[in-house]
C-alpha cells in the first residue's frame, strides 16, 4: 500500500477519485463535483468504515466558513453526491447515513499511488460498411457490453423519461408509471423504421430523480426525449409534456392537459396518443399522420392489464403467478384485447427460462397464449414469444428464425427481441451476427442489469472469455447485487483454466444439483468425460431447456470428437 503521501487515487467499485486532479471519475468518464462535494467525498472514502461525525465534518471541510444552515448544507451536500455515486440512502452502496451521528462510508477504498484515471476503451470496427455512426454508452450510469454502438445513421433514438412528481402524490405515481408505459408503446409502432425507442428498464432508473439532459444523452445515446411533470391540486390533475433535444435542450413541442377526477387510464391513453403524433409529425413532417391502436380497451380491462405489468416487474415466482392472474383477467374482461395474451406468454417463458418453473407446463402455455394474440392482432410481442418456444422447447429452428425475424420486422425498438434473437444465432453457429443483435438489444436498453449481464453469458458461449469477464463485472457495475454476474466470471475463468479452487469447488458440488445439464457441464469443466456425457444424455432426455446450447457451451469442446456426444446433437437437431 502507498504511504499517504504518494497516494493519487482512491477507487472504490467502478468509481476513482484523482486526488491530485481534483476529479471523480466512473469507467474513466468524468463526474462533476463541485469543489466542496470533492472534498467531502474524498474525506468520507480516506474514512472508509468509520462514523465521521457531523461536527468533524463541519471542521475538516467547513473549517473557519461562516455557514448559517450546516445541517441543511451538508444534507444536500450528501444527496448530490449519492446521485453523482448513483447511490440509494434506503440501501446504500457507498455512503450510509448514521442516525444522530453523522456518515460511514461503506464500499472498500482501494489507494493507488500515481495511477491515471483509465480512459474509456476506444472504439470497436464493426464489419459492415453501411453502418455510419458511432455512439458512446459508456458514461455515468450506462456500463455497456462493448465501448461504443454502431448504430445505422438512419435510425432516430428516443427515450420518454418517467414524468416529475412536483406534489408527490403517491396516487400520482401510479399515472407517471402509466403514461411512460403507454409512450414508449406508442413511439416503439408508429415508425419503427426510422424512430428507436429506449426500454422502460432503462428509462425507469430516472424515477424519482431529474436528471440533466446531457447526463441522459451520454447515458442512452439518444438525440431526443420526451419529459414532464404532473401536479396536483385536489381532484384537479395537470401534465405539462415536452418533447426536447438533447444537444441544445432545446424545447421542440410542448403541451398542457387538465383532468379532473376518475378516468385515469383514459387520459393516459389519450395523451400518450396525441404526443405520440406530435412528436412523429415534427420529426418527420412529410410522413402521413400514424395510424393509431385499432382498438381501445374498455377501462376495467386496462387496470387489470396494468396491475399484471407493475407485478411482472418483480423477481419472485409468486409475483410473476399474480401477473398471470391479472393478464388472464384482462383478457376476459375485454375479448379483444390482445396485449395481456402476449404478456401471459412471456411471463410463462420467463418462469420457464429462469427455472423457476418446469418448461415441459410453461412452454406449452406460453405457446396457447402466444397464439391467441395472435389470433387477435398481430404484434412484436407475440411472435418473439413463439419465437422462444421454437427455440428452447420445440428445438424447430427455422420456425423460431421465422418468429424472431418478424417480431423485429414489426417493432425493431423491441429489446427483449433483439436479445432472444441473439441466443438463437449463437447457438446456430453464427457469434458475430448474435453478439451484433446483442449490441442492438443493449442501445435500446443500456441501463438494464440484466441484459448486460447476459451480455457476459453470450460472450462466454461464444467463447470470448476475457470480454465475458468485462462485462459480467459491468453489469455488477449497474447492480452490485447481481451475484449471477459472479457465476459468469467464474465459468469463464474456468474455461481458461484459471479456476480459482473455490470455484473448482463449486462444480464438484454441482455434480450433485438437480438440474441434468448443469450436472453434465460440470462434469465435463473436472475432466470426467464419461459422467458428463451421460447426464447430457439424461437432460436430452428431459428435454431440457439448456439443450439448444450444447452445441456452442465451452464445457463440452472436450466431447465434440465423441460419438456419443454428436448422436445427442443430432436427435436435438444442432448436426
Amino acid at each position: 500500500m502507498p504511504s499517504a503521501a504518494d497516494v493519487a487515487i482512491l477507487r472504490f467499485g467502478a468509481f476513482e477519485l484523482d486526488l491530485r486532479g481534483g476529479e471523480l471519475r466512473r469507467s474513466g468518464v468524468l463526474i462533476r463535483l463541485s469543489p466542496q462535494q470533492f472534498r467531502l467525498l474524498r474525506y468520507l472514502a480516506e474514512h472508509s468504515g468509520q462514523v465521521c461525525a457531523r461536527e468533524e465534518i463541519q471542521r475538516e471541510i467547513w473549517g473557519s466558513e461562516v455557514y448559517v444552515d450546516f445541517e441543511r448544507g451538508l444534507t444536500v451536500a450528501i444527496a448530490q453526491i449519492r446521485a453523482a455515486l448513483n447511490d440509494d440512502s434506503e440501501a446504500p452502496r457507498f455512503i450510509q447515513t448514521v442516525p444522530r451521528k453523522g456518515y460511514r462510508f461503506v464500499a472498500p477504498v482501494e489507494q493507488l499511488a500515481g495511477v491515471a484515471p483509465a480512459p474509456p476503451p476506444p472504439p470497436a470496427m464493426g464489419r459492415a460498411r453501411s453502418v455510419r455512426a458511432t455512439l458512446w454508452l459508456v458514461a455515468a450510469g450506462a456500463i455497456i457490453f462493448a465501448a461504443s454502438l454502431l448504430v445505422p445513421a438512419h435510425r432516430t433514438m428516443l427515450a420518454v423519461l418517467p414524468f416529475e412528481n412536483l406534489t408527490a402524490r403517491p396516487e400520482d405515481g401510479q399515472i407517471v408509471d402509466g403514461l411512460t408505459d403507454e409512450l414508449i408503446t406508442q413511439f416503439g409502432s408508429l415508425d419503427p423504421a426510422r424512430l428507436a425507442v429506449i426500454a422502460r428498464t432503462s428509462v425507469m432508473r430516472y424515477a424519482g430523480r431529474h436528471p440533466a439532459l446531457p447526463e441522459v444523452g451520454r447515458d442512452l445515446a439518444v438525440t431526443y426525449v420526451v419529459e414532464g411533470t404532473i401536479r396536483s391540486e385536489g381532484a384537479r390533475r395537470r401534465l405539462t409534456v415536452r418533447f426536447v433535444q438533447v444537444k441544445d435542450q432545446a424545447p421542440l413541442w410542448s403541451e398542457t392537459y387538465e383532468q379532473e377526477g376518475t378516468g385515469l387510464l383514459e387520459m393516459q391513453e389519450e395523451i400518450a396518443a396525441t404526443v405520440a403524433v406530435a412528436v412523429i409529425r415534427h420529426l418527420f413532417p412529410r410522413s402521413p399522420a400514424p395510424a393509431l391502436a385499432a382498438h381501445v380497451p374498455n377501462p376495467a380491462a386496462r387496470e387489470a392489464f396494468a396491475n399484471g405489468r407493475y407485478c411482472e416487474r418483480k423477481t419472485s415466482r409468486a409475483d410473476l403467478d399474480r401477473a398471470i392472474d391479472w393478464f388472464s383477467r384482462a383478457g376476459e374482461l375485454d375479448r379483444a384485447f390482445a396485449e395481456p395474451w402476449a404478456a401471459i406468454a412471456a411471463t410463462y417463458i420467463r418462469l420457464a427460462v429462469s427455472g423457476m418453473a418446469p418448461g415441459s407446463e410453461s412452454f406449452p402455455k406460453a405457446r396457447e397464449a402466444a397464439e391467441h394474440a395472435l389470433r387477435l392482432r398481430e404484434s412484436a410481442e407475440a411472435h418473439n414469444a413463439l419465437g422462444d418456444v421454437a427455440f428452447w422447447f420445440d428445438w424447430k429452428w427455422e420456425e423460431a428464425r421465422r418468429h424472431f425475424e418478424r417480431a423485429l420486422a414489426l417493432n425493431p425498438s423491441l429489446a427483449q427481441a433483439h436479445h432472444d434473437y441473439a441466443f438463437y444465432l449463437v447457438a446456430m453457429g453464427r457469434p458475430e451476427a448474435g453478439l451484433a443483435a446483442l449490441r442492438r438489444a443493449i442501445a435500446l436498453d443500456p441501463l438494464s442489469p440484466q441484459v448486460n449481464l447476459d451480455a457476459g453469458w453470450l460472450l462466454l458461449q461464444a467463447h470470448h472469455f476475457d470480454e465475458a469477464i468485462r462485462q459480467a463485472r459491468r453489469a455488477l457495475e449497474l447492480e452490485p447485487s447481481l451475484t449471477e454476474a459472479n457465476g459468469c466470471i467464474g465459468r469463464a475463468r474456468a474455461y481458461q483454466g484459471k479456476a480459482t479452487p473455490q470455484v473448482m469447488e463449486f462444480y464438484r458440488k454441482l455434480t450433485a444439483g438437480g438440474n441434468a445439464y448443469y450436472r453434465a457441464l460440470a462434469f465435463a469443466v473436472l475432466g470426467q468425460k464419461d459422467d458428463a456425457l451421460r447426464e447430457l444424455q439424461t437432460a436430452c432426455t428431459q428435454h431440457n431447456t439448456a439443450m439448444p446450447l450444447t452445441a456452442t457451451e465451452p464445457a463440452f469442446t472436450s466431447l465434440h470428437g465423441d460419438a456419443r456426444f454428436r448422436a445427442i446433437l443430432t436427435t436435438v437437431g444442432l448436426q
